[in-house]
This record gives C-alpha cells, sequence and structure tokens, in this order.
C-alpha cells in the first residue's frame, strides 16, 4: 500500500527540486499534413535517491543530487478521406549526477533512448476502426556482479543501470460502431484486442536475496487481452 507524507524542505536532505529547460522547435502545415520537430535540454536538482525508486545497491543510500534529460520529439500527422494516421519519434537522454555516490553520474531510471508510435484510425459514419503501434528500447536496470554476486548475505551489484530490458513492442486494434435503437436512444459496440502480437514485454527488473542467491524477478505487461463493451445513450 503506498504511504505518502509530507516532508519539511531544507537545503540538505530534502532541498526544493528546482528545474530549467530550454527547447525550440519548428512546424510544417499544409493541406492537413503537418510536421512538427522540438529539442530540449532539461536540468532538474534537488532531488533525492529515495524519490527514485532504486532497486540497487542505492536503495537504502540518501544521497542529493540532479538529473539531465536532453532529446527530439518529432511528430507526422495527415488526415484523407475519413482516414488519419500519425506517426511520432522521440530521442532523449537522461542521466543522474549524485556526487555523494560512486559512480557519481550513471543513466537514471528512465532512460529510454529511442521511442516510436504509431497509430491509423478509420471513420465513416458510424464505424470507426483503428490500429497503433509502440516501440521503444528498454529501460536500464542493474545487475549483481558477475564475479562475486553476494557478499557478507548481501548482493553486490555490478555498476548502476548498466544493463538494459529487451526492447518494449506493442501491436493494439480497435473498433467500434455507433447506431440508433430509437430516436432519442444510441448505442455502440466496441472490440479491442491490446498486444495482439501476444509478445512478452518485461517493464521492470530487478534482483532479491532468496536462499543464499541472488534471483531475478521480473514485472510484465499484459500478454494478449481482448475486451468487449456495449454502451447505451439515452
Amino acid at each position: 500500500i503506498e504511504k505518502r507524507r509530507w516532508i519539511i524542505a531544507d537545503e540538505d536532505e530534502n532541498p526544493i527540486v528546482r528545474a530549467k529547460k530550454l527547447s525550440m522547435g519548428i512546424g510544417f502545415s499544409k493541406k492537413k499534413f503537418n510536421v512538427t520537430i522540438d529539442a530540449y535540454m532539461k536540468e532538474v536538482g534537488g532531488i533525492t535517491t529515495r524519490g527514485q525508486a532504486f532497486q540497487n545497491q542505492f536503495e537504502f543510500v540518501k544521497a542529493v543530487g540532479d538529473y539531465d534529460v536532453k532529446g527530439v520529439d518529432v511528430l507526422v500527422q495527415k488526415e484523407w478521406k475519413g482516414v488519419t494516421t500519425w506517426f511520432g519519434y522521440s530521442y532523449a537522454r537522461n542521466k543522474y549526477d549524485f556526487k555523494a555516490l560512486l559512480p557519481p553520474v550513471f543513466p537514471s531510471n528512465l532512460d529510454v533512448s529511442h521511442s516510436v508510435q504509431a497509430a491509423l484510425t478509420y471513420k465513416r459514419k458510424g464505424l470507426q476502426v483503428g490500429i497503433g503501434v509502440k516501440y521503444n528500447t528498454g529501460k536500464p536496470f542493474t545487475a549483481p556482479l558477475i564475479s562475486t554476486p553476494v557478499v557478507g548475505g548481501e548482493i553486490v551489484f555490478d555498476s548502476p543501470n548498466t544493463s538494459r530490458l529487451p526492447d518494449y513492442f506493442k501491436l493494439d486494434f480497435s473498433t467500434t460502431y455507433m447506431f440508433d435503437i430509437s430516436e432519442k436512444i444510441r448505442a455502440s459496440m466496441g472490440i479491442s484486442i491490446w498486444n495482439i502480437l501476444n509478445r512478452e514485454n518485461v517493464v521492470n527488473t530487478y534482483y532479491v536475496l532468496l536462499d543464499g542467491a541472488p534471483a531475478i524477478v521480473q514485472n510484465k505487461a499484459l500478454d494478449l487481452t481482448p475486451n468487449v463493451s456495449f454502451r447505451v445513450y439515452f
């Protein structure tokens, strides 16, 4: 169960989080065809290790530091004759800087270098059909040291966030149809299928000590998941 509490900010263990961001972008639009490109740099200071959900050698360490992220976002969108399609791509580099830790600079827990999302929808009268795809490179995690994984009853970790989860890929489909039951009542039926290819996507990995040896724990996204809906509007 998640617990939240208020903490008085100070300039020592609990500083106020401060952020600076610089961004610029360009856009092009003509005849329902749109392209935008945005580049950005962001620095956030005053973060703490306790607020980053570490599951490695820094899980119980108290330190104050910052992170910076640099990236580019691209969005392309086109509409024609009931069809709408869009494509998005993001590139980013996200890293921590905790001067009290060793090493002080390492990839952020949310460092996803490449991310791609695309979708296509078709509308005609009461029918709407859509298909979407999402892909991104894997997030970082920390694996135990291969040579000496356990010392003194504790896991000895490798350098923080130097391992990567497998790439994430998901294909979804959905369709809805709206129709009239009477002059004042309308209804809609819908079917959606998440993760059509039934791909195994690991979204988080960490290690615990089990019977004196490191044991891997993996959190996975949903497998193939169908959904059916029926709604009445009156």
